[in-house]
């Protein structure tokens, strides 16, 4: 933990701290963060702190992230075909998601018109907070009742950009579940298949460089899979991801929580089912299974696993006697500092979205920006998931063990949370520590489960959000 007691930090109004320099130090430590995972079956003597339920935030800028910080977005430099470009912005992770707050319900809008189409010829979303811009691509032209919900979006104030794109949305995962499904594609070390924001084809990931005696370059894709993909690839290379108080919670649980039960994971989102009564906690289901039983990070059990997400899905849900409408943010567990926020909302993911993680162990790590969804990416247990991925835009940690299941999350105005996901696993794997669980692995690439398609797995069930 570094603490800055100078007068270059600042507390606002709210408790939170503000206007810190990155300084050349910080930067050096923050590649030191890390936690520990439970489902490598790591055990814990319970130490550490009560975490702390107050609104008001240590004056330290605690590793790294937390969501005072600072970062500077520099698109114009980015890479990737066809995405926007805009000049160097400098703005807070709080200024990045409150302008993308009307962006994310102008999206929204958008997709409904599109999901309302069965020949949309839809492509993709580029959410740009810094210009103040949604990019939407599109085979041929808009049309119908999308046409006309742009076209209102715009006369509104919101800046969209509308391009031309070679293929639609459903092209694209029509394309990638033919190439996942391929035999070619496991035994060549296919790890990832991703369509591409801008609808220029799909972005396949190989776990392993192919030979070069097969005359193919590196990265490449096995000619079998390129021809039943049918559409335009990207290769690259990659590696199977990793699945990865806060420290003493109880009664209504928050999410980012340590939770036991054959290892150690983390809470996500508070969960409610009306009808019949019920509570849950969502945590990952690779963290544990139907039936088994869980407690805090001091031992005391909270409840029991009573259902789960489909295969392709990495949720658990555990049924619990209350639960809470707010999540923990700041450091991590062991450290001084931690504070919530209430769950006041839900929102659909957009590639180009800027979005933030509280894991247990990490603590709250902001600057990850979604690059896109992936079907049956293939992680280092054997199994494949539809998961969500992102990058941390400085290189800083983005989660790592034991965060698994903590909240993924934008907030409009630093008070409150907008829930997008849960922490499901990483990849570009190296070593971090954590004053509560020693050395770990974390990384600064993501991948999370997406929480609409977590309640979507029982007619009912919804996250439990604050007045």
């Amino acid at each position: 933990m570094i603490i800055l007691t100078d007068s270059h930090g600042s507390i606002d109004p709210r408790g939170r701290l503000t206007a810190v320099p990155m300084l050349p130090e910080v930067g050096s430590m923050l590649l030191k963060i890390q936690d520990r995972q439970g489902d490598l079956g790591a055990n814990f003597d319970g130490g550490g702190s009560m975490a702390l339920r107050t609104g008001k935030v240590v004056a330290a800028l605690v590793m790294a992230g937390v969501t005072a910080s600072s970062a500077s977005y520099a698109h114009a430099s980015d890479s990737g075909a066809g995405r926007p470009s805009a000049s160097a912005t400098t703005l807070s992770d709080y200024e990045i998601m409150a302008r993308q707050t009307p962006l994310a319900a102008a999206q929204k809008r958008i997709m409904d018109a599109v999901k309302a189409d069965a020949e949309s010829a839809y492509a993709g979303t580029w959410m740009d907070a810094p210009s103040n811009s949604l990019t939407v691509y599109w085979k041929g032209h808009p049309e119908g009742s999308a046409a006309v919900t742009i076209q209102e979006l715009q006369k509104s104030g919101v800046h969209i950009i509308v391009k031309p794109a070679k293929y639609t949305q459903k092209q694209l995962e029509q394309a990638a579940r033919r190439v996942n499904s391929h035999p070619e594609s496991k035994a060549s070390g296919v790890v990832r298949v991703m369509p591409l924001f801008d609808g220029s084809g799909i972005e396949v990931a190989t776990e392993r460089p192919i030979s070069k005696a097969s005359g193919l370059t590196t990265p490449s894709t096995p000619p079998a899979v390129s021809a039943v993909a049918g559409v335009d690839i990207k290769p690259v290379t990659s590696e199977r991801h990793a699945l990865y108080s806060r420290e003493n919670d109880a009664g209504d649980m928050y999410g980012g929580a340590v939770l036991r039960s054959r290892g150690q994971c983390s809470s996500g989102f508070s969960l409610v089912w009306p009808s019949l009564g019920k509570r849950y906690l969502v945590t990952a289901k690779h963290c544990g299974s139907v039936g088994s039983v869980w407690a805090n990070g001091q031992g005391v059990r909270i409840g029991q696993a009573e259902g789960a997400t489909p295969d392709e899905q990495d949720g658990l849900f555990i049924n619990v006697t209350s639960s809470g409408n707010a999540i923990y943010d700041g450091p991590g567990a062991g450290m001084s500092g931690q504070f919530s926020k209430r769950v006041t909302a839900v929102s659909a993911n957009t590639p180009g979205e800027m979005v933030c993680t509280s894991g247990a162990i990490t603590g709250a790590m902001c600057g990850i920006r979604v690059s896109g969804r992936v079907e049956n990416a293939r992680a280092k247990d054997g199994k494949t998931y539809n998961v969500w991925v992102g990058q941390q835009v400085n290189g800083y940690i983005a989660a790592g063990d034991g965060d698994s299941g903590g909240p993924v999350f934008s907030t409009g105005n630093g008070s409150e949370v907008v829930a997008l996901g849960i922490i499901h696993g990483g990849s570009g794997i190296r070593n971090c520590s954590s004053p509560y669980s020693g050395s770990y692995h974390c990384s600064s690439d993501i991948q999370f489960t997406d929480i609409n398609d977590v309640v979507a797995t029982f007619p009912g069930l919804q996250v439990q959000l604050s007045p």
